[in-house]
């Protein structure tokens, strides 16, 4: 039965099992919406396995160099 036949026949009922019927949906629905959500996951690996997956290609900024990029992009920001 499809959504246009529950409705036309929900609307033939009577008031009282109209009624009855909403508790009813809107039980089942709190039900559901308690219910916890597991997404499937994909195969996970552990975090000692990931280590250097974001190291970059070639020698790291120095001090001095992360430096100077943060206050040119900050005055390049502000001005």
């Amino acid at each position: 039965m499809g959504y246009r036949e529950v409705v036309s026949a929900a609307k033939r009922l009577p008031l009282g099992e109209q009624l009855q019927l909403v508790e009813e949906l809107l039980r089942a629905m709190r039900q559901t919406a308690a219910k916890p959500v597991h997404p499937k996951r994909r195969h996970t690996r552990p975090f000692t396995q990931l280590r250097g997956a974001l190291k970059p290609e070639g020698p790291l900024p120095t001090d001095s160099e992360v430096e100077d990029g943060y206050i040119k992009h900050v005055t390049e920001k502000c001005l």
